[in-house]
């Protein structure tokens, strides 16, 4: 049985997964997958079992060559591979923020990613790539853009868009018995839920903790707000902490309406 032929991609379309890698949860690892593949040419159990001996030079750095042990290459074929500078920097990242664990990779639930893991990622990269390298196109290309998308989230951080109204309010009645319902025989016109969020906490936390419940039921932000905040997370490749300075530093008239005066003058302060 032939082999499945592997995917080549294009210049516009290497852009397009790396932006895709730089939006998830995980961004600053999913760069290194995605580099792993489109510029050191690694395949997906490739990628899953490179430990970071094979990257770092004598001096315990990230090096300028990927020495692929024959023992993870297919058939045995080990290799010496230049490192790309775009693959080099997206390790040395990597390296501040992993663990020290031996395999560079981990899945979220902490062990190293198998072989599959690997290939379903870029799976769904490439299942989602086809919505937001649309996005991202249309806007490089300066060219008109219609479809469907959810906020919030980094691509729409990132690029302004106008939402169109569906002409008519949202009807839970007609949503549950038909809309959301498949193969609905007479479905109408419905415009699409707005998702309630909750911040939920125990009833001995909200007797006992005036001064943090004050904060909770103060606390509020836009999904405009939070699409900007995810935005930067992807451009800067940066950490959830780096996300809640950037926040404090872009949108104090915001956050001091939450916290009493004397404490947003520690915040400040602190920063």
């Amino acid at each position: 049985m032939a082999g499945k032929q592997a995917k080549v991609l294009g210049d516009d379309q290497i852009r397009q997964l790396l932006a895709y890698a730089d939006h998830g949860r995980h961004s600053v690892r999913d760069r290194v997958i995605a580099l792993l593949s489109v510029k050191a040419g690694l395949r997906a159990g490739e990628i899953a079992q490179i430990t970071w001996p094979m990257v770092l030079d004598a001096e315990g750095h990230v090096g300028f060559h990927i020495e692929l042990h024959d023992r993870i290459a297919k058939k045995g074929g080990g290799r010496r591979i230049p490192m790309h500078g775009d693959l080099r920097e997206a390790l040395i990242r990597w390296r501040e923020l992993s663990d020290g664990q031996r395999t560079i990779l981990h899945s979220e639930r902490g062990g190293a990613m198998t072989a599959g893991g690997v290939a379903n990622w870029f799976a769904v990269a490439y299942r989602e790539l086809g919505l937001d390298g649309s996005i991202a196109n249309a806007f490089e290309k300066k060219t008109g853009w219609l479809g469907y998308y959810w906020a919030p989230t980094a691509i729409l951080g990132k690029y302004e868009m106008t939402k169109l109204s569906f002409g008519v309010e949202h009807d839970k009645k007609e949503w549950d018995a038909c809309t959301a319902v498949p193969d609905c025989a007479n479905p109408k016109v419905n415009a699409y839920p707005t998702s309630d969020v909750y911040t939920i906490v125990t009833k001995q936390f909200s007797e006992k903790a005036g001064v943090a419940m004050d904060y909770v039921k103060t606390r509020k932000w836009d999904n405009q707000t939070v699409g900007k905040v995810l935005a930067w997370m992807t451009d800067n490749q940066g950490t959830n902490e780096d996300a809640a300075k950037y926040f404090l530093q872009t949108y104090p008239d915001m956050w001091t309406k939450w916290v009493a005066p004397d404490v947003a003058e520690k915040v400040k302060a602190a920063l």
